[in-house]
């Protein structure tokens, strides 16, 4: 491993990159794996798709769909720099809500925690750790990624993430994540900090993850494995008015 380039460096310019952009828009999946190599080993896919203009024009969507289980949901938050709203795929009717850093904050465990990782590095007011500040992130390697220059960076704890961040743009490009729920001394703790704001939140991707019902909280262990692409980075494009809306551009 080399120890010539210094990820907490890349760190800050990624960080500074982000509170800088004017407009930010991608696209992309999360491929989640549930206990790799188990009999009760189980795939999903989730789409997703983030607008967002200076100061706080944004729009997240994301459409999760289960492997062989042939249903996909389709849920939107979004603020159109005056109200913020949310429309869950079981909601007729979409919701005016009072604040957006808490409509993020909801989204995070059903959307795989894409709805805050970037919105917390365009927006000071997005509340939780930024993935840019966590300790230690080392320097792994570059790697070239769809045809773009990235530098990969590796966290080990509480649990294992690998970011892939552009060399030239100083963008996000991919995440590697990790996880061990549910063993003896597994920092629950520690998750409930760094990636939620709650006990509840958490509870909530734990339900989530491994289709508990509420009574079973106390689950047995469980294996994680997430893969998040963002297939679709732009940067300081123009955007028009209407993406902001529930229907989007």
């Amino acid at each position: 491993m080399s120890t010539e380039i210094d990820a907490q460096e890349i760190l800050r310019r990624t960080a500074a990159a982000y509170r800088l952009f004017d407009t930010y828009q991608d696209s992309g999946y999360v491929y989640s794996i549930h206990n790799p190599g188990r009999p009760d080993e189980r795939h999903s896919t989730m789409a997703f798709r983030t607008t967002f203009q200076r100061p706080n024009l944004f729009r997240f969507e994301w459409r999760d769909k289960r492997k062989n289980q042939g249903y996909e949901h389709t849920s939107v938050i979004w603020c159109d720099g005056l109200s913020t709203y949310e429309k869950y795929f079981h909601q007729r009717k979409a919701t005016l809500e009072d604040d957006l850093d808490a409509v993020i904050a909801s989204a995070t465990g059903s959307s795989h925690g894409t709805a805050h990782t970037i919105a917390a590095l365009l927006m000071d007011n997005v509340r939780g750790e930024k993935l840019t500040a966590r300790r230690p992130f080392e320097y792994v390697d570059d790697e070239n990624l769809n045809g773009e220059e990235c530098h990969r960076l590796r966290h080990e704890a509480p649990h294992e993430v690998d970011v892939w961040i552009s060399t030239s743009r100083s963008v996000i490009l991919k995440l590697f994540e990790q996880y061990d729920v549910g063993k003896e001394n597994t920092p629950y703790d520690i998750l409930v900090q760094k990636r939620f704001k709650s006990l509840r939140g958490f509870i909530s991707w734990l339900k989530f993850r491994h289709q508990l019902h509420p009574r079973n909280t106390g689950c047995e262990p469980f294996h994680v494995i997430d893969q998040t692409f963002y297939t679709d980075v732009k940067v300081n494009a123009t955007i028009p008015k209407n993406a902001f809306t529930l229907e989007g551009q």
